[in-house]
């Protein structure tokens, strides 16, 4: 006599198997969010070696900047690596508008845009504060626009970063 499986014990068996599928979609989407942030964290280091390598070879002076963007910036050229961009087609990353720069007598900061992903944000903040330190990284969030800005400090009042 040949036995088969019951349909409970099939049912069962489906149903282990959706809770592990369910399992690993929420694990891989976590490990990428971590990817996206990585990519946009590195983007904001190239941008801070920039500046850094600026300002260390021009006597402790920040750059006067002609655009926000780095690649826009002829004076930065030599600090950063050739096809480098700051936002574009090319990055592929929902909600991550850009990475730019402003520098003023008071300051000078790295922003992350981002766009409707808080959970991205998010990430780009903690990973940034792991290297960082804690004035130097401030986080604002617009409501109206959904937009998370991310500013990454080089020099905020008196206090140089660098």
């Amino acid at each position: 006599m040949k036995k088969a499986f019951s349909f409970m014990e099939l049912l069962l068996v489906l149903a282990i198997i959706s809770m592990v599928i369910g399992t690993m979609k929420v694990h891989v989407q976590k490990q990428k969010i971590q990817a996206e942030a990585r990519n946009i964290v590195e983007r904001v280091k190239v941008y801070q070696a920039a500046i850094t390598m600026y300002y260390l070879r021009n006597g402790g002076n920040f750059p006067v900047l002609e655009s926000t963007l780095l690649e826009n910036n002829p004076k930065l050229k030599p600090y950063y690596p050739a096809g480098f961009k700051s936002k574009g087609a090319d990055i592929k990353i929902a909600g991550f508008l850009s990475v730019s720069m402003q520098c003023s007598d008071s300051y000078c900061r790295i922003i992350v845009d981002i766009t409707g992903r808080k959970d991205l944000a998010n990430e780009v903040y903690k990973q940034l504060k792991e290297f960082a330190l804690d004035a130097q990284v401030v986080q604002s969030y617009h409501d109206a626009s959904n937009t998370q800005l991310i500013f990454f400090y080089l020099k905020k009042n008196n206090t140089i970063y660098i």
